[in-house]
């Protein structure tokens, strides 16, 4: 009698479990793409060497370098990624290194340019990947011929990327901030500027784990649902946690199962309440997304 009545308490809850799964789902695990140090924080080593010095510690360095993305905007088209007019890249110059020596960095530094959503635009377009390349080539040739100059404009690009990487939060504004600092300290270290390479090996771990991050779970539509959301919860580094969530309201539409559809809404509806002001803003975007505006991206 006794294990009857134990066989049929256990068909109940088999079939309890069946029914929750099927009418519920299970929301997916993440895998080893977010695990362990595959999501460690990528913060720069203590004790590198200073590349540049503000000169004037109480100006603004956000209304400088809005000068220089206005002057961008105003010169794209000689700005661009063939054949830019030196002449303007002189003038560039001429306003990165004004912006390197104003001490004053206030916060959001350009993070409210940035459009909240997923691989959203910057108001400045391409300002910072055209002047960073266009600045990059004539600092190569002022090496031969004006050194002063040549490294004055390698301190005040370095300037740009180190600030974009430990100022903002927005994941293209770092991104570009590490990819500066990086390549800026392989031209000085090539021209025998000794502050370079120490800063290259920790730039160069940051954009690998940062690249695989993007590349496996950020950027593609079928990327692990459970690392997704792994992400937007619990990724140290609120950058990523903003991106991953932002992603989620792209992911909402098509997530694979009712037990991931269920977790999405959770997470979405939990940050909304985050105390993190990016956070918040992030999910409210996120659930606010419809399936129409998800097309145009």
């Amino acid at each position: 009698m006794k294990i009857g009545i134990v066989i049929s308490v256990v068909i109940v809850l088999l079939l309890s479990t069946v029914f929750f799964v099927t009418a519920y789902g299970i929301a997916d695990s993440p895998t080893g793409l977010t695990m362990g140090a595959a999501v460690a924080k990528q913060e720069l080593l203590s004790g590198l060497p200073a590349v540049y010095q503000p000169s004037d510690p109480g100006a603004s360095a956000n209304q400088a370098y809005q000068e220089l993305f206005d002057y961008y905007m105003a010169n794209k088209s000689d700005l661009g990624f063939e054949d830019p007019n030196m002449a303007k890249v002189d003038q560039v110059i001429d306003l990165l290194i004004k912006a390197s020596n104003a001490g004053q960095v206030q916060t959001p530094f350009f993070d409210d340019q940035i459009e909240m959503k997923y691989k959203g635009a910057a108001k400045f377009e391409a300002a910072i990947e055209a002047i960073s390349y266009a600045v990059g080539m004539r600092i190569v040739d002022l090496y031969e011929s004006d050194k002063q100059r040549a490294t004055a404009a390698s301190e005040a690009l370095f300037a740009l990327g180190h600030r974009l990487f430990t100022q903002s939060v927005r994941l293209y504004l770092r991104f570009q901030g590490v990819t500066i600092m990086e390549g800026t300290a392989a031209v000085m270290e090539a021209n025998g500027d000794d502050r370079g390479k120490p800063w290259r090996e920790p730039t160069r771990a940051i954009l690998s784990n940062w690249e695989e991050k993007d590349r496996k779970v950020l950027g593609p539509l079928s990327a692990p649902m459970g690392d997704l959301m792994n992400l937007a919860k619990k990724d140290p580094d609120r950058t990523f946690r903003v991106e991953a969530i932002l992603r989620l309201g792209v992911a909402k539409f098509a997530p694979g199962s009712k037990g991931n559809a269920r977790a999405i809404a959770s997470i979405l509806a939990d940050a909304k309440q985050s105390d993190d002001a990016y956070i918040r803003e992030a999910a409210t975007a996120a659930d606010a997304l419809t399936r129409e505006e998800m097309r145009r991206m």
